[in-house]
């Protein structure tokens, strides 16, 4: 009776699946969890990537680095040598081989199998990496080229035009590259400053409807077309009385980021003479198409020396890339770089290393390139932020 009651029982695990739950999902996995990621050069936890959330120094020339350009995980940037040359290198992150591509170089920038740059500040010039072709960018006479933004096969720059004594008439312009052209994008009298390009979008800041404040240089507005729309241009912002916006820092899926600062003068204040020390400053996002406004921190109160008066006028200080926003912070001397979630707002040290600054931030999908002062000249470092969400974020380049 026994034996008869086992062969029953066992019969009936069988047809269940031995070692099935009762509910016949599947059993627990009680394997290890892999061991955490170190940085130490070595892929610890078996995902096939080393030290990811990891500060990496990945050049190490005597020569100050500076101007970081990124696609993918292709870097290029310009290489400052103690006899005035200036030269723009190339490689593939993060260990491949250096490339010069161009000396004498001002501005540059980076799409694809692209690069363009400036050279006195007054030429433009495009090289296919593929076909090795150097093209001379056609464009309008001008006194300095201040801006350069590419993707694709869409060239923009700001440019001042001859004459322009007090810097007043600003203009964007957008080369084509199939074309083989170029022309204005919104043509005014006023200042276009900061141009930045996004597939079919450009993103601009704008004084025609606020100007001259020596302090402030602007008080600007945010304006974009839509080339896929017929290229109107479309004003996404609206400055009330004594606000301001600053340039556009950063521009991704169709969103532009920009620093908001309100009532920094205050009705019958001398306009023109204005400090912003005063009022708020908040970090926003507006997506152009739509027109939605999104609040990427709380309103701070704008005091002498606050991050948002130093770092709204650059066009360098934070890098958005889908859900992640890199941001500077404390722009003073000793500086590091945060992780902003988007949408939400939540900020995660990046760097965190005491006696240097880290800037210019450039970041493409996981892969984050900045300056960085640490070994006392302008290097730069490499973060793959793949895992920041699982807790692989180590800013003094330690595993906890």
């Amino acid at each position: 009776m026994r034996v008869a009651l086992l062969i029953a029982l066992l019969a009936g695990c069988n047809e269940g699946g031995l070692g099935e739950l009762s509910d016949g999902g599947a059993p627990p996995d009680l394997s290890p969890p892999p061991p955490p990621e170190r940085c130490n050069g070595k892929d610890d936890d078996g995902d096939g990537r080393t030290d990811e959330g990891c500060p990496l120094r990945i050049t190490m020339d005597p020569a100050d680095d500076v101007q970081p350009a990124l696609d993918g995980t292709r870097l290029a940037w310009v290489r400052k040598r103690a006899d005035g040359t200036n030269e723009l290198r190339l490689k593939e992150l993060p260990g491949g081989e250096e490339k010069v591509i161009a000396s004498d170089v001002g501005l540059i920038a980076l799409s694809g199998n692209r690069v363009a740059w400036t050279e006195k500040h007054t030429k433009i010039f495009l090289y296919d990496l593929q076909s090795l072709q150097k093209t001379e960018v056609m464009r309008a006479s001008t006194q300095y080229i201040y801006d350069l933004a590419l993707d694709g096969n869409r060239l923009v720059w700001g440019q001042s035009n001859p004459g322009d004594v007090w810097e007043e008439n600003y203009d964007v312009y957008l080369y084509d590259v199939a074309a083989g052209r170029s022309a204005p994008i919104a043509e005014t009298a006023f200042g276009q400053r900061n141009p930045l390009i996004d597939g079919d979008i450009v993103a601009w800041a704008d004084d025609r409807s606020g100007h001259h404040v020596i302090s402030l240089t602007h008080l600007f507005e945010i304006y974009a077309v839509d080339l896929a729309a017929g290229g109107a241009p479309l004003r996404l912002t609206q400055r009330m009385g004594g606000s301001t916006v600053g340039r556009v820092q950063a521009l991704d899926g169709g969103r532009a980021v920009f620093w908001e600062m309100r009532d920094v003068i205050k009705p019958g204040e001398d306009y023109w003479h204005v400090i912003p020390t005063r009022g708020t400053c908040e970090l926003a996002m507006i997506d152009v198409r739509s027109g939605t406004r999104t609040s990427l921190g709380a309103p701070e109160m704008l005091e002498p020396g606050s991050d948002c008066a130093i770092l709204s006028w650059q066009g360098w200080a934070i890098a958005l890339s889908g859900n992640r926003l890199v941001m500077e912070v404390a722009p003073t001397g000793v500086a590091d770089l945060v992780l902003v979630d988007v949408p939400g707002g939540r900020r995660r040290p990046i760097t965190t290393y005491e006696h240097s600054r880290s800037t210019h931030p450039r970041l493409s999908g996981p892969h984050l390139v900045w300056m960085d002062d640490r070994y006392n000249q302008w290097d730069l470092f490499y973060m793959d932020l793949t895992d920041a969400d699982a807790g692989d974020l180590f800013p003094e380049g330690r595993a906890p």
